[in-house]
């Protein structure tokens, strides 16, 4: 995120013209002063940033929906007219002629708003405790290389932690050393009553390279019907043929969606969630965001992306380069001083 605010700045006051393709909603605020969108094989150009560009597309498409609305109803009437009066012999030439008005009219589509959308809602099965999980006087890395400590956490329900910090620093590491994959070098791990604990990894590396999509939900769920595994994926954009895509096939975006899918089927109450939104595209990225807000459970999550940062966590554990670990109970952006 530092490298990202450095970047922000620099093409700031770059004096060039830029073109850009990101899906971080705050870097292009921050950015741009044009946008052009690509949806549906069409092409259309906005003024102002991103913020801007989906205010500006809200009202177009009001307006759209207004004009088209007008003209069905103008339409609707002309139709009955002519229906009614066309074989009365004394108003069958207004009836033509009213006929001939439909026939030149340039008839308005019907408007279209975003792409299909999806739906990541997650839930679950039964609380947790008021103690999440306590570690005390922790140090996490490989072998002989210590990356951080002295690392102490006390997590309570309902919290959402964001772990932010340099890249090498740790903060994978931390996430895999809290779900036994990596070690603890040393320090004390206690895990709260009723705690389960759901693991996202942005590498996808718990996906089964022999498996199709439907497979991978579905063995891990062999009680549950098809119907409400196709329904879970259906909420995740997948459908008809599409689920039994072979996993190695999918796409970036499409891996991690299936991983999110998975993630939200088990219904753990403390999820541990590594770069959510790597691969997704900006609407799948919205999608996890608001998932993230309404959820009821214990996250603690690492992001570049700084509006789902700002508008998920309200603590915030940031790991130092010189090993030391900074933890306040505040938003992102209070944190930086913004």
């Amino acid at each position: 995120i530092e490298t990202l605010s450095w970047l922000e700045n620099y093409l700031q006051s770059y004096t060039g013209a830029l073109l850009i393709v990101s899906h971080d909603r705050y870097f292009l605020d921050k950015v741009v002063n044009e946008v052009y969108e690509l949806s549906r094989r069409k092409m259309r150009h906005y003024k102002g940033n991103y913020s801007k560009y989906l205010d500006l597309k809200a009202e177009q498409l009001t307006s759209e929906w207004k004009a088209y609305e007008k003209q069905q109803t103008e339409i609707h009437k002309l139709e009955d007219f002519v229906a009614r009066n066309l074989v009365r012999a004394s108003t069958t030439k207004r009836a033509q002629s009213r006929r001939k008005t439909l026939e030149k009219m340039e008839r308005l589509d019907r408007p279209q708003g975003d792409e299909k959308q999806a739906n990541f809602l997650f839930s679950i099965e039964k609380p947790s405790g008021n103690v999440v999980l306590q570690i005390e006087d922790a140090a996490i890395g490989y072998d002989d290389v210590t990356l951080s400590e002295p690392i102490n956490l006390d997590i309570r329900r309902q919290e959402a932690i964001a772990l932010v910090g340099p890249n090498g620093i740790g903060k994978s590491t931390l996430l895999k050393s809290i779900i036994h994959q990596i070690p603890f070098i040393r320090g004390k791990e206690t895990l709260g009553t009723n705690v389960t604990i759901g693991y996202y990894d942005q590498g996808q590396a718990d996906l089964h390279t022999n498996k199709t999509i439907l497979a991978e939900l579905w063995d891990e769920h062999p009680t549950t019907p098809e119907k409400d595994i196709r329904s879970a994926l259906g909420a995740f954009l997948f459908s008809g043929e599409d689920v039994e895509k072979p996993i190695p096939l999918l796409s970036g975006g499409e891996k991690a969606r299936v991983a999110l899918a998975k993630l939200a089927m088990n219904k753990e109450n403390f999820l541990i969630l590594d770069e959510p939104t790597n691969h997704l595209d900006m609407e799948s990225i919205t999608s996890v965001n608001e998932g993230m807000k309404k959820f009821t459970g214990n996250i603690i999550f690492t992001s570049h992306d700084h509006q789902l940062t700002q508008t998920v966590a309200n603590r915030i554990i940031d790991l130092k380069q010189d090993g030391t670990v900074i933890d306040r109970e505040v938003t992102y952006n209070e944190y930086l001083g913004i």
